[in-house]
């Protein structure tokens, strides 16, 4: 465990803390990648964050970003 601001705190097997290291790709993976909640970035109108239950690879960043931009492609075009 690792103190933050003077308190000790619990920690699971995956957590993540503003600057610790990231584990190796294979500990990372050992969880299932699940996306509890998406919403929209408050500072910029055309950006969405979405929120997963672990840090997600590269590799997986990669898959998302493919199939994000089909999905994109197959929405229908709003009328102006």
């Amino acid at each position: 465990m690792k103190a933050r601001d003077g308190i000790e705190a619990q920690r699971g097997l995956n957590d993540i803390w503003p600057g610790d290291e990231y584990p190796d790709p294979p500990l990372m993976t050992t969880r299932p990648l699940k996306c509890p909640g998406v919403g929209r970035d408050r500072d910029c109108i055309n950006a969405l964050q979405f929120y997963f239950s672990r840090p997600v690879t590269d590799d997986e960043m990669r898959f998302l970003h493919d199939v994000i931009q089909r999905a994109v492609a197959c929405m229908p075009k709003q009328s102006t």
